[in-house]
């Protein structure tokens, strides 16, 4: 079965290619090109309006932002679905906003993130210690929310299979 959000590309970059055959790239970039929009969008879209209905908008806007640096900064697993992307991300970061998480797994969190960047990120020294300074900009921040955004982001880089 075809995953829905490439479904969804195919069908709108079809329907472009259709309108203005001479003047598009082909097909399947412009395929893949709206499957990343769409995946971005959706999880983006999805985690802020849950943000809003519960209240926590301006904290999902700051988890997200946190997530998104370490994300580009250190790396992390990929999901060959996109659908399922779209809802193991928006997952997880509902659940670093919706939990209430004690303030003593602080040190913990932040010890794990900086071993796993350190150990596991595929990028250089500069990147590593990038994401690691945002971590402890979040650390020193105080709010446990974006340093387990830090957290969830740094388990990504935890390969599933070997």
């Amino acid at each position: 079965m075809k995953d829905p959000i490439d479904y969804l590309s195919d069908g709108i970059a079809g329907a472009i290619k259709r309108a203005n055959p001479e003047e598009t790239v082909d097909k399947e970039v412009m395929s893949y090109a709206l499957s990343l929009g769409i995946n971005m969008v959706l999880t983006i879209g999805l985690f802020l309006l849950v943000g809003y209905l519960t209240n926590n908008f301006i904290l999902s806007v700051g988890i997200l932002i946190v997530f998104a640096v370490m994300r580009t900064l250190a790396k992390g697993i990929h999901i060959k679905s996109l659908t399922l992307c779209v809802i193991v991300t928006v997952t997880m970061l509902i659940m670093v906003l919706l939990i209430q998480w004690p303030s003593v797994i602080s040190i913990p969190a932040i010890i794990a993130v900086v071993l796993l960047v350190l150990i596991k990120s595929p990028v250089n020294w500069i990147r590593k210690s990038t994401a690691i300074v945002v971590a402890a900009i979040c650390f020193t921040i105080g709010d446990i929310h974006l340093v387990v955004a830090c957290l969830c982001q740094a388990i990504t880089l935890v390969p599933l299979r070997r």
